[in-house]
């Protein structure tokens, strides 16, 4: 398992130009955010917690049904410690989320696509926001997708179905 995640951020260093000296970017939460056209929101959240990190992923249309829940949209989770937490923190020095502060941009060619966001509350208390209609931040989806991957190697169990969390 270490080993796995190990190659998951020398992958995303080896994407990265000078990503060695890259210090760890602590953080409360971050979250990534995607709206299409079909009203659905897709969320990959890691929280820090006290004995790590939980990196929770939703899919649905809770933003748009009055009767639907974004936690009711849990499609998977995962709890970790805090070797997991600093392997995040890591990951998202690498990928510089502080540069991204501020990023809004779009595509206005493009007619159909996706919304994104990002937001994330560092631990020294800094916010970082991000926008994009089709434009996301360099390594945007490097970060996001690395979560992913975190969740889908080892998914917890809900409690209230007994089920694995996984898609």
């Amino acid at each position: 398992m270490k080993k796995r995640l190990g190659g998951i951020l020398a992958a995303v260093c080896l994407l990265l130009t000078g990503c060695g000296g890259s210090q760890p970017v602590e953080f409360r939460r971050m979250t990534f955010r995607e709206q299409g056209t079909a009203a659905l929101t897709y969320e990959v959240e890691a929280l820090r917690t006290e004995n790590g990190v939980e990196i929770s992923i939703y899919d649905g249309n809770w933003n748009y049904a009055g009767d639907v829940s974004r936690g009711d949209c849990l499609t998977q989770r995962r709890t970790g410690d805090q070797a997991l937490y600093q392997e995040i923190a890591q990951l998202a020095g690498a990928c510089r989320i502080r540069k991204w502060d501020g990023f809004r941009k779009s595509s206005r060619h493009v007619l159909d696509g996706k919304m994104y966001g990002f937001d994330a509350e560092l631990a020294d208390g800094e916010t970082v926001r991000a926008t994009g209609s089709n434009r996301v931040p360099d390594h945007y989806r490097e970060l996001r997708d690395a979560l992913v991957q975190m969740v889908q190697e080892q998914p917890d169990v809900l409690p209230e179905t007994g089920a694995e969390t996984g898609m």
